[in-house]
């Protein structure tokens, strides 16, 4: 059998290589006559080349058409089977062109069976208008178009569903996508949490103290009516720390102003500085007294007490909660009640004074009030729940006498203690002549068990004959030093 001598692509690839060397020694015209002849010489090779040509190309096109088969079955997994809901929109009815399987679950449903139903069919009534509007905003301009929006949509058999979607036209603006998201737990959340801060906000308004809630930068988020009344600022001045005015005073506890006790709050600072922003800096350091003053208007007496607020489980500070109480009131019954014990002081240390001081004060006794509140022995009955009715000499048994609301607690020198119904004031008016003392808002001492005294971080400390220590508090410390000298 004769051989088949058609030159092979490696033979035709080396004869190319030949004749591209000899072309290069050539002249352009001697190249042309060379082509000429070489073509008009070898139609057989030249149709060999088309052939391999032709081939390659078939090769490509086979190889382009396996890809793009590749990537249209990636295209369609992956949109079927996202995560999250997708679908198609046509621009002119709105129709769905194509919904992925989540979609369709999220509205209890088969994919096949949103196929050309309208988008709008499966929004609820009152959100239909708003999608309407969002829908048709998408193809205005000529950017391309996005929008995202949150509305509820329509499920078989059961509760409408809160989702939010993110839009976006596609090119040629004749289609849309949809990436549809679940937000029914989040709009569950958020209304829980509307709740709650209803509820606090319900709470706070009914204290009786006044409150300042302050985030982490100690900037107030929220206050009640009563600190409005305190501060004698309204909501929208709390909030903004709006400026001090000129004529307010802010003072401490023992009527020095706040400059000299808080350096750091000094008076370059306080033109600028609203009163507010000094109540807060002044708490974060301690719980303390302060008066606000305006103008020519009263002292307003106010306790201020701070406590850090963190995160649920966690040591992270995540704001603070500010107590404001207005003690005015209580400042003044208290010191009423240092002149009257003064006064009573003065009575019973100068007996040939009693009937000038007694003409001259608004209250007028009768012999028998006066002979009633004219203790006639040391001794004093105690009724206690206990132990029945205990007969005390006051002067040598009585330590000293602890008071709590509507009951008073006797300490006596033998170190038993017995609890009695009754406040301390009365108790104080009826011991007072037998050398009885108050020494503290809820303490009266008997002058006569006092072992010794002494300075302690300049409070007054008394050493009782049991061995026990009683500091003087600094609303009695006058008081007490005017007793003893």
């Amino acid at each position: 059998m004769k051989k088949n001598r058609t030159p092979t692509k490696s033979v035709f690839s080396s004869i190319a290589e030949e004749r591209l060397s000899e072309y290069s020694e050539q002249s352009p015209q001697q190249m042309y006559d060379e082509q000429n002849r070489f073509t008009d010489s070898d139609p057989h090779l030249h149709r060999i080349e088309l052939e391999i040509q032709v081939d390659g190309l078939r090769e490509a096109n086979a190889e382009i058409a396996l890809q793009l088969d590749r990537y249209i079955n990636l295209y369609n997994n992956l949109y079927d089977h996202l995560p999250i809901g997708y679908c198609t929109i046509a621009r002119d009815n709105g129709r769905i062109l194509r919904a992925n399987i989540a979609f369709a679950e999220l509205l209890g449903i088969q994919p096949e069976d949103l196929t050309m139903k309208s988008f709008l069919s499966v929004v609820s009534e009152e959100w239909q208008t708003y999608m309407s509007e969002v829908w048709a905003s998408i193809f205005l301009g000529d950017e391309p178009g996005k929008r995202t929006c949150n509305v509820q949509l329509l499920r078989s058999w059961r509760e409408p569903l809160w989702v939010r979607i993110d839009m976006t036209k596609n090119d040629g603006e004749q289609s849309c996508q949809m990436v549809i998201m679940n937000i029914s737990e989040n709009k569950k959340l958020e209304k829980t949490l509307h709740q709650k801060e209803m509820e606090l906000h319900t709470t706070l308004q009914a204290l009786s103290e006044g409150v300042l809630m302050l985030d982490a930068q100690s900037a107030v988020r929220m206050c009640n009516t009563q600190a409005e009344k305190i501060l004698g600022l309204n909501t929208s001045q709390i909030l903004k720390q709006t400026p001090i005015e000129p004529d307010w005073r802010i003072i401490c506890e023992d009527g020095r102003p706040i400059e000299e006790v808080f350096p750091s709050h000094g008076a370059a600072l306080i033109p600028s500085t609203s009163p507010l922003e000094i109540i807060i800096n002044v708490s974060l350091e301690q719980s303390t007294t302060i008066g606000l003053q305006k103008m020519s208007s009263a002292v307003r007496w106010v306790s201020l007490k701070s406590k850090p607020l963190s995160y649920h489980g966690t040591s992270e500070m995540s704001g603070r909660i500010i107590l404001l109480t207005d003690v005015s009131e209580q400042r003044r019954i208290e010191q009423r009640l240092r002149e009257y014990e003064q006064q009573q002081f003065i009575i019973s240390s100068h007996p040939t004074d009693k009937d000038n001081l007694s003409t001259s004060s608004d209250i007028t006794l009768t012999d028998g009030e006066k002979e009633a509140d004219t203790p006639k022995t040391d001794y004093i009955t105690i009724s206690s729940a206990t132990q029945g009715n205990i007969i005390l000499d006051a002067r040598k048994e009585v330590l000293y006498l602890e008071g709590a609301d509507d009951y008073t607690l006797f300490v006596t020198s033998a170190g038993k203690e017995y609890l009695t119904f009754g406040t301390l004031g009365k108790w104080e008016q009826r011991l007072f002549p037998q050398g009885f003392i108050r020494v503290h808002r809820s303490t009266i001492v008997n002058f006569h068990a006092i072992y010794s005294w002494h300075y302690e971080n300049k409070n007054i400390v008394l050493n009782m004959r049991d061995g026990k220590q009683i500091r003087v508090s600094k609303s009695y410390r006058a008081y007490f030093l005017s007793y003893v000298r």
